[in-house]
């Protein structure tokens, strides 16, 4: 989801975008694998700045990320905002589900979609089902969302938690 927030409009349009899910298999060569490891440190390298660091032309880079792109291995190009500096809070709700068909999966996604200060929806194995992630304005919102989510889809939650993020760090 994008931080339709900054802009100040609502989202008009919701795809999926699946991280450590893979579809099929694809193998990697040594350059695949220095490019995505230069892009992780940085995903604004240009190419000719990567084709340097890891010796090759500038147009084998851009050739290689399009490829990857294409094979859905680049699926994004995200950054770490400190939404703190820019008057936001980051908060998590973590949410626990009873069983929900593809239907009503999808309408949960289309609710969240709705709401432009949720950047990520994360579908997760374990204690919770759905990750939802949020940066607002004022935690009311927060507390709004949560009220709203379990008035929609009342039948459909079994439990849920609020986590504040304090303070993001990125590993390298």
């Amino acid at each position: 989801l994008q931080r339709d927030y900054l802009l100040d409009k609502e989202r008009q349009t919701f795809e999926h975008i699946y991280y450590g899910f893979e579809q099929e298999k694809v193998s990697l060569d040594k350059i695949d694998i220095k490019i995505l490891s230069e892009l992780s440190k940085n995903c604004r390298s240009s190419s000719v700045e990567i084709a340097e660091k890891i010796g090759k032309t500038y147009h084998t880079v851009q050739d290689r990320i399009k490829i990857l792109e294409k094979k859905k291995i680049i699926q994004s190009h995200r950054i770490l905002i400190d939404v703190s500096k820019i008057g936001r809070l980051y908060y998590k709700a973590l949410v626990n589900f009873s069983v929900v068909s593809k239907d009503e999966e999808k309408a949960i996604f289309t609710f969240c979609n709705g709401k432009n200060y949720i950047v990520y929806l994360v579908e997760v194995l374990g204690g919770w089902d759905l990750e939802v992630e949020m940066e607002v304005e004022k935690e009311e919102e927060v507390v709004n969302f949560i009220r709203e989510l379990r008035n929609k889809f009342s039948e459909k939650i079994i439990d849920y938690s609020i986590i504040k993020v304090q303070k993001q760090h990125k590993l390298d």
